[in-house]
């Protein structure tokens, strides 16, 4: 039997739209691969269209996927090498019947009440004037149990003047887990400087996609948190062994992946020590979707190489 190659289009669209400093976000669409060795073991990847970090386009995306299908060399690929990063790795051999739970950040598009003690949740901020947000978000503290965790997002929005505003309204707050990727690009000295003298918790996400890895981010002497997206890195296995090292450090996070991507990334949720942030329930209710992936907490693995199978040929 000769291996197998195929690679599909998907568009999902989600239950509600998202909204962030990069904009109003309604549905994923990119192309999903899928790849059968010759002993018949299929593995999964994928690629997609990113607001806020996509530079590629859908066109861009098929095209280098129907060279591969043909058989293409993979130091052509451009823009899929995450995909096929994703179906050579040992990931796919992870066994069901040692499944570990994985606790997730939930999302949350409002300021609605929060009942449940020991929570983890994400706020999008940068969204409105900054006095206003941060009035909105101390009072949203105040009312939170004691156990629960925040997670701020600013996705760039904020230049240096804000970023201190909010350390003024927030610091030593004990329900901040962090503020996310305040300011745009690669971190500069000041903001390294900043972080590690003022023991503020800041973590970065789009600044790793710039960079390519987040071992360079490491080796500029950041001292804050790692948000790592898989999913729109190069080398899924590398970006394991950097989880594995410091896994007090990375959080592991969602681009709502397909059901393939999505398997593959709570996959990598076991590597770390830290609350991932994988919450999906922006797809619940879609037909396509597969129910394991909407339990509280996660079971990793969560679905089988046959669950994927099957649910290939309805894509």
């Amino acid at each position: 039997m000769s291996e197998i190659r195929e690679f599909k289009r998907y568009n999902l669209k989600f239950k509600t739209s998202t909204k962030s400093a990069h904009g109003a976000w309604a549905e994923k669409e990119g192309l999903i691969f899928m790849e059968k060795s010759e002993s018949g073991v299929s593995t999964f990847g994928e690629v997609g269209i990113v607001t806020g970090f996509s530079k590629h386009t859908l066109g861009d995306l098929i095209d280098e996927a129907k060279a591969w299908v043909l058989g293409g060399r993979i130091e052509r690929y451009k823009f899929i090498q995450p995909a096929l990063s994703c179906l050579k790795s040992d990931l796919w051999n992870q066994d069901l019947n040692h499944q570990t739970e994985v606790r997730y950040a939930k999302m949350f598009q409002d300021f609605g009440e929060i009942n449940e003690p020991n929570q983890t949740i994400k706020k999008k901020i940068g969204l409105e004037d900054i006095k206003i947000e941060i009035k909105k978000i101390t009072s949203w503290f105040d009312k939170m149990p004691v156990s629960t965790r925040v997670r701020l997002d600013a996705n760039e929005s904020l230049n240096y003047e804000k970023l201190l505003r909010w350390m003024d309204a927030l610091y030593e707050n004990p329900k901040l887990d962090f503020i996310e990727q305040p300011l745009s690009g690669i971190p500069d000295d000041k903001l390294l400087k900043l972080v590690e003298e003022n023991d503020f918790p800041v973590a970065l996400d789009e600044s790793i996609f710039a960079l390519g890895k987040p071992s360079k981010l490491l080796d500029m002497g950041w001292s804050g948190f790692f948000v790592l997206k898989p999913s729109l890195l190069e080398d899924w296995d590398e970006t394991i062994d950097f989880i594995k090292h410091n896994a007090n450090k990375s959080v592991v996070s969602t681009v709502y992946e397909s059901p393939f991507g999505f398997e593959a990334l709570l996959r990598v949720c076991r590597f770390s020590n830290l609350v991932s942030g994988v919450d999906r329930s922006i797809f619940f209710g879609n037909a396509l979707e597969i129910e394991s992936h909407h339990s509280d907490p996660f079971l990793v693995p969560s679905a089988s190489i046959e669950e994927l199978e099957i649910l290939w040929d309805k894509f």
